[in-house]
């Protein structure tokens, strides 16, 4: 076997399993929310859309959860900022909402999450974000703490299509830069790096402002 054909067996290889790799993540990250979520002791919402804090007040308001936190919150968004953007938000926010203003990106979701999760005594969590972000989201929490009990609960965002995430380029886009962050994280994850050191953006490529 010449040395040509050697590396064109290994590029095949290689792109097969990058193939598979991201026919797998596509499976992960288009996974429906399950209507019947189970409930948690916590709610967590990771910012980056309106839709993920719509989402995760009606969540709160069914019951699944005793409290809510909204992980990523800017500097500058004030509370009047959070419940014009979802109004039900007013009822709940004395009693039963946390925000928390130090995350900046998944990392910091998932680190800050798992403090105010240990803070309160909580064991299980459903985690509230975009479909896309998910499968990272999961795996940056599950890496804070293994023993929390996480309950996926992904969000479409509005106009984007997953189901059929081939007929439009910059769906395509998202998702091979999510695959990409993705496997960064797992391949930081696995050398041990530290998990406040990782990727500096969040999710959407901005400062996470619900």
């Amino acid at each position: 076997m010449t040395r040509r054909r050697s590396v064109f067996i290994v590029l095949i290889a290689l792109i097969l399993l990058a193939s598979l790799s991201f026919g797998a993540f596509i499976r992960l990250a288009t996974l429906a929310p399950d209507p019947r979520t189970a409930r948690a002791d916590g709610i967590v919402v990771l910012t980056g859309g309106r839709d993920r804090i719509n989402d995760a007040v009606s969540l709160l308001a069914e019951g699944k959860g005793k409290r809510l936190l909204i992980s990523g919150v800017h500097d500058r968004t004030t509370t009047a900022d959070l419940v014009r953007i979802e109004p039900r938000l007013q009822h709940w926010m004395e009693c039963c909402v946390d925000l928390d203003r130090r995350a900046t990106n998944t990392i910091g979701n998932a680190v800050y999450s798992t403090h105010w999760a240990h803070d309160k005594g909580y064991t299980s969590l459903i985690v509230v974000t975009s479909h896309y972000h998910m499968p990272r989201a999961l795996q940056e929490f599950h890496t804070e703490d293994p023993r929390l009990q996480l309950i996926p609960y992904p969000v479409v965002p509005v106009g984007l299509d997953l189901h059929h995430w081939w007929s439009d380029a910059m769906t395509i886009r998202l998702l091979f830069a999510e695959w990409i962050k993705y496997h960064g994280a797992r391949l930081r994850i696995s050398l041990g790096l530290s998990s406040m050191g990782g990727e500096a953006t969040p999710d959407n490529g901005e400062r996470q402002d619900p």
